[in-house]
């Protein structure tokens, strides 16, 4: 009697364990898979673009190019161009500046642009449509510069601040660095930052005009008083504004500048 008992509780216990078990047979589906991609900024210097045009210099402007007449290849122009049918136009900087005499102004007017814009449909680049705010920053090489002085008070335009400057050799050689804070719009002041440049948006010039010492001499005098051939050297660049802390942006920007 007593080994029926036992297998008879075994029995009763199997029955309620498979009871238990067909009640978890629940209901349930998945999804496909789905892959999140994450694209990387496209484009000239990774990911950004930008333009530095001296307008009163050689006649171009913001999106005009050099164009070699041979390939018809096309480039952004270098100090050296001029706009075709102004070779002799006076009022153009890069004329002005053929022979120079004590006294003379020079224009020219260093600019930034800030040319980056995407759009992502069906992973297409499309122009005009997101805006990629930057920060810009110049650098500007004097070289014999003793005798000239950018502006008419040598000093540069409201804007831009002077953040770092190699010393001066006796020649007045020397190069400097600036970056855009922008102004207020009220009182014309350089603001205490530098400032996000939206995508189309460009800065102020740099400085307007490069003049010559009315006292300087053709060849008597000390290094500091003779007045020289000169030149300028300028080249500009742009690093995103987002996610770049803000004291680490000059430091970025110079570091582009070497």
């Amino acid at each position: 009697m007593q080994k029926k008992w036992v297998i008879g509780i075994t029995a009763v216990t199997l029955a309620a364990a498979t009871a238990i078990g067909s009640t978890l047979a629940y209901f349930t589906t998945k999804t496909d898979p789905m892959t999140n991609n994450f694209t990387v900024a496209t484009g000239d210097d990774k990911g950004i673009t930008g333009q530095l045009r001296e307008k009163n210099w050689d006649g171009y402007d913001f999106g005009s190019v050099v164009t070699d007449a041979t390939t018809h290849v096309t480039r952004d122009p270098n100090g050296t161009d001029v706009v075709a049918g102004k070779e002799n136009d006076s009022s153009l900087g890069i004329n002005q500046a053929k022979i120079i005499l004590p006294g003379d102004t020079i224009q020219k007017n260093p600019t930034l642009k800030n040319t980056t814009n995407w759009d992502f449909v069906n992973n297409q680049v499309i122009a005009g449509k997101v805006d990629v705010p930057v920060y810009m920053a110049m650098k500007v090489t004097y070289n014999n510069f003793n005798n000239v002085k950018i502006n008419s008070d040598n000093k540069i335009n409201a804007g831009w601040v002077d953040i770092a400057t190699t010393p001066s050799d006796p020649a007045g050689t020397c190069t400097k660095y600036y970056v855009w804070y922008g102004k207020d719009p009220v009182t014309g002041k350089t603001l205490t930052a530098p400032a996000q440049m939206s995508s189309g948006a460009q800065t102020d010039p740099l400085f307007n005009t490069v003049t010559v010492n009315s006292d300087a001499t053709h060849n008597d005098g000390t290094e500091s008083t003779v007045l020289k051939s000169f030149d300028i050297k300028i080249q500009g660049a742009a690093i995103q504004a987002r996610n770049v802390p803000g004291t680490e942006i000059n430091s970025r920007l110079t570091a582009l500048l070497p």
